[in-house]
């Protein structure tokens, strides 16, 4: 028999369910504050290392859905930087089997399909050019340096992806420096390359 309470009624423990469901309520509000303020971001940080829109989303998508089972299974408060966690679970998830894939250049999707980006001094056509045009130089970097400025355009700093990708801060910010040096000569300026300085 249960023992009794102080106003002498029986104590009944809570169910398995009933602990199950209130954890569940508590950890939901975390997750929906990193999915409102994230999802947009990985979104654009997928694309940053070549995928389309569909296939961002989509990954996006699938690293949310193992988040939320890391945090029903107890494991999320062993995640350190979730910000972090959830860029490298869903490049993993766009990078993973069936093998690699023909990454058609982000130029073929149409404007409206961009992740929105904040208010600019430029008007629409020039930053869409613009913006499709980087698009296209961080497509033509290596994947490891792809990976690393699109960690850096989402505004970690150098230990932190390395942390995120399980290297050494030194590589982060020789890979930075090397995908620097090659997206300045992929954006240089005609006028800039004819003279052989990049800007």
């Amino acid at each position: 028999m249960e023992p009794l309470t102080q106003s002498g009624q029986q104590h009944i423990p809570p169910t398995t369910e009933a602990v199950t469901r209130a954890k569940l309520q508590a950890m939901r509000e975390p997750f929906l504050e990193l999915f409102e303020h994230h999802h947009r971001k990985v979104v654009a940080f997928l694309m940053s290392n070549g995928a389309t829109l569909a296939e961002a989303q989509d990954a996006a998508q699938d690293a949310f859905l193992e988040a939320w089972q890391s945090a029903t299974s107890g494991t999320w408060e062993q995640i350190s930087n979730p910000p972090a966690w959830i860029r490298v679970v869903a490049l993993r998830r766009y990078r993973r089997p069936p093998g690699p894939r023909n990454r058609p250049l982000v130029t073929s999707s149409s404007p409206e399909l961009l992740p929105d980006e904040p208010a600019s001094a430029l008007g629409p056509e020039e930053l869409t050019t613009q913006t499709l045009t980087v698009l296209g130089a961080l497509q033509n970097l290596d994947e490891e340096c792809k990976t690393v400025m699109a960690f850096h355009l989402d505004d970690f700093p150098a230990v932190e992806i390395a942390k995120a990708l399980r290297t050494d801060a030194q590589k982060v910010r020789n890979l930075l420096k090397k995908a620097r040096a090659q997206l300045a000569q992929d954006l240089a300026a005609p006028d800039d390359q004819k003279g052989g300085t990049a800007r």
